[in-house]
């Protein structure tokens, strides 16, 4: 591009000299010269201008190419230029093109040379440069030029409002548990958090010592370079794990003034290795955003033994809305990638933009904690995350009341009591919209729960649970969808200190397409005989108060977002209510919490009359086999599993379970065949992958169970009940070698039973978090 504008203005010398040593002056060219060009020097300013991407551009850029073209044929033709003269003109171009590289690549490396040289020390950090070598921060810490330079305003604006923004010392919550971290840990772990949190500290070496948290780069947030720099990604374990490189740069890219206008220009007049350099195709797949995503702990951090943390990829990559899972209770009408949801398209006219609309760089997600601090307050912020979070992303059900007479389900609008009895209210909670599990991220400061109230007609309030206490807290008999960590003293974890973090009391969670019931009891008074107005709430708030008080100088009250509700009345005597409701769908989702709570007999009922209201529901007779498999009852499970095949002809998720009944009745071959059948369709299901490669180990087929196994591992690395088979089949083969290498993987990652005595402790001294962590509990009213 330099050339070529260089030659460009070559041209426009060599008329002005040329037409005065034939005493002409440009108005004396030819009349076709001279209108071409016009029109070259025109669309070449407007090409400077607009450059060459969007339709638009597109047509200015072919405009330009023609005119040029004309131009340069018939002013060698018209106007008879000695070759001499050209060769003189064509000898001054490439000086002038030679002294312009050359500046610029001495000033390009003054600039990359202004670090030390000296070799990387990121550890525990798995992140690398491709160079092993500290980068200079204007190679990554320049995201002010994506908008100020009139390419991309929109996303620059966008990523402005966006949790990545404030990952570093500009994010209070970071700065606290970073500050907890160097007052009890070692100092070098914050590198590890460094690699998502803070990458241009890291990468340009300001993490060698203790950080300091006041200079500009330690409130870059992850910048636009640091995303768009990365070349690889080593493999899908996470925690930070990618090589950073630097942009093959644009001549000038790291000047100021002019030219760094000229480099602008010349980025938006031939933007075709620009694009190459910042967008490579793992940014559109969702293993790149595992990176930071996924995350464990090992002893380097913990001084303890490897533990998972935070993982939204395996959550979303095992479920229906990755398209993986066959088994999945639920799935959209097609695959989705974590794009798709935290990167929504979004209207904008920024260069290269597609068909009017780019991807949404304001990572929405759940966060209404930054944009609600005095120190980066934004309304709009505020009520697009509001917007998203209550977009139909859960739903929350009054599905029905267990009294004397047993269960009344699904309830509409009201429910007529007799006062003296215990009634159990039964709420679902289902995951729609969500990709990974409910909540995601940090689980243990995330705080959704429920509030359930009852409501006289005066608007007294009869009984709650879930409310917010006078401290702001959480009423601690509510129920949380959350994990709840514990260190080595069986406290709690409430400072972000994964450093201290040995065991999980309970994690609360919903996967993803699936429900859970949560149960409620009250014992209605013998003189009640009002009406009650019973609503639940779902409410998120981000963070627990907790967390608010220890990290903030001056604690606020955070948003809490009510993402989901519903009510119901209930009406004393004889008052008719509808109880002949026949949604299907809610009763299964009835089910499938039943399901999870192991309560097979009320899960068999409520898909049983799935099936009766819907007959033409494949699913609900999948469910039900899933029950009498599990109940031993193999020949009624095939029954149902073959009417769903009937429904959907060839049903891969009926086919799975059939082939799970042959294989526990030991009819191996048949259940290899069925297995390789649905494989063909869902060829990256870790569970039927297991299953299958299980299958081959009993039918001795050792070489076909060792792949099927390693095509497992390429899923998930870390998954200690592969490595357990693979360290059997080598030994079955004889690689003891290779057999100890899988049985000391395996011992890494699979979970530590023993931890499980700390949580005894927390149990007997928190009698309400014990009841969370039982599968099955009710609360009382």
């Amino acid at each position: 591009v330099l050339l070529h504008i260089t030659s460009g203005v070559g041209i426009i010398l060599m008329l002005l000299f040329h037409g005065k040593s034939r005493s002409k002056q440009l108005s004396g060219l030819n009349k076709t010269v001279r209108h071409l060009l016009t029109a070259t020097l025109s669309f070449g300013i407007l090409l400077a201008f607009n450059g060459s991407s969007g339709t638009l551009g597109e047509l200015i850029f072919t405009a330009h190419v023609l005119s040029v073209t004309g131009f340069l044929i018939s002013f060698f033709i018209l106007e008879r230029i000695e070759v001499s003269v050209l060769l003189i003109y064509g000898a001054g171009v490439i000086a002038i093109f030679s002294v312009l590289v050359s500046a610029n690549v001495l000033v390009g490396y003054i600039e990359k040379n202004n670090v030390t040289g000296e070799k990387t020390d990121f550890y525990p950090s798995p992140a690398q440069t491709v160079s092993q070598k500290y980068l200079n921060h204007t190679s990554i810490d320049r995201s002010f030029r994506c908008g100020t330079s009139g390419c991309h305003p929109d996303i620059h604006s966008q990523w402005q409002q966006s949790a990545h923004r404030l990952s570093s010392f500009n994010n209070p919550f970071y700065t606290g548990s970073v500050d907890y971290l160097l007052s009890s840990g070692d100092s070098t772990a914050v590198r590890w958090c460094a690699g998502c949190h803070d990458p241009v500290m890291l990468h340009t070496g300001l993490l060698k010592g203790r950080p300091d948290k006041n200079i500009p780069e330690a409130h870059s947030g992850i910048t636009c370079e640091v995303c768009h720099s990365i070349v690889e990604k080593p493999d899908i374990t996470g925690n930070g794990k990618y090589i950073i490189g630097e942009f093959d740069d644009y001549p000038f890219s790291r000047s100021e003034g002019l030219l760094s206008k000229v480099n602008n220009m010349l980025i938006r007049v031939d933007p075709r290795a620009h694009k190459k350099n910042m967008l490579k195709p793992f940014h559109s797949q969702s293993e790149y955003c595992l990176t930071c995503h996924k995350v464990s702990l090992d002893t380097t951090i913990n001084h303890y033994r490897w533990l998972r943390g935070q993982d939204e990829y395996d959550a979303w990559q095992h479920s229906g809305v990755s398209g993986n899972a066959v088994a999945s209770f639920y799935a959209p009408p097609a695959p989705l990638k974590c794009q798709d949801c935290h990167m929504a398209y979004e209207r904008s006219q920024d260069k290269g933009h597609d068909g009017g609309r780019v991807r949404g760089h304001y990572f929405n997600a759940v966060n209404t904690a930054l944009p609600s601090l005095p120190s980066s307050r934004n309304q709009d912020w505020l009520e697009r995350t509001t917007a998203f979070m209550q977009d139909d992303k859960i739903s929350v059900d009054l599905f029905g009341i267990v009294d004397n007479n047993g269960l009344s389900a699904p309830l509409g609008d009201c429910y007529t009591y007799v006062p003296g009895q215990e009634i159990q209210l039964e709420v679902v909670v289902r995951t729609r919209d969500v990709g990974h599990g409910f909540p995601g991220g940090t689980i243990d400061s995330n705080e959704p729960w429920l509030q359930l109230e009852g409501l006289d007609e005066s608007g007294n309030i009869v009984f709650s649970n879930g409310h917010l206490e006078p401290d702001r807290s959480v009423d601690e008999k509510a129920h949380f969808f959350r994990g709840l960590l514990l260190d080595k003293n069986g406290e709690f974890i409430l400072k972000r200190n994964p450093h201290e973090w040995v065991t999980t009391l309970y994690n609360n969670s919903i996967p993803p397409g699936s429900a859970e019931v949560i149960h409620y009891r009250w014992s209605i008074p013998q003189n009640f005989d009002r009406s009650l107005k019973i609503v639940v709430y779902l409410h998120y708030r981000k963070f627990n108060r907790s967390i608010t008080e220890t990290f903030l100088e001056d604690p606020i009250d955070l948003p809490i977002i009510t993402m989901a509700t519903d009510t119901l009345i209930l009406l004393s005597g004889k008052q008719d209510c509808d109880r002949d409701i026949k949604d299907f769908l809610r009763i299964n989702d009835y089910g499938i919490g039943m399901f999870r709570q192991n309560n097979l007999q009320a899960a068999r009922s409520a898909f049983e009359q799935v099936v009766n209201i819907n007959p033409e529901y494949a699913d609900g007779f999948v469910n039900l086999s899933r029950i009498l498999i599990k109940e031993g009852k193999f020949s009624a499970a095939e029954q149902v599993l073959d009417k769903a095949i009937q429904i959907k002809n060839g049903f891969p998720k009926a086919n799975y379970f059939l082939s799970l009944i042959r294989k526990k009745q030991g009819k191996y071959k048949e259940a290899v065949r069925l297995f390789e059948a649905v494989r063909l369709e869902f060829p990256n299901d870790r569970i039927l992958l297991k299953e299958l490669g299980q299958t081959y180990y009993f039918l001795e087929h050792f070489d076909l169970a060792l792949t099927t196994f390693h095509n497992a591992l390429l899923i998930d690395p870390e998954d200690y009940q592969v490595h357990y088979n693979l360290m059997l089949i080598h030994k079955k083969m004889g690689n003891q070698e290779k057999a100890r290498d899988h049985q000391n993987h395996y011992l890494k990652y699979k979970p530590d039973e023993a931890s499980r005595a700390v949580s005894q402790v927390t149990r007997l001294k928190f009698p309400n978090a014990n009841n969370e962590a039982q599968l099955v509990h009710h609360h009382e009213l």
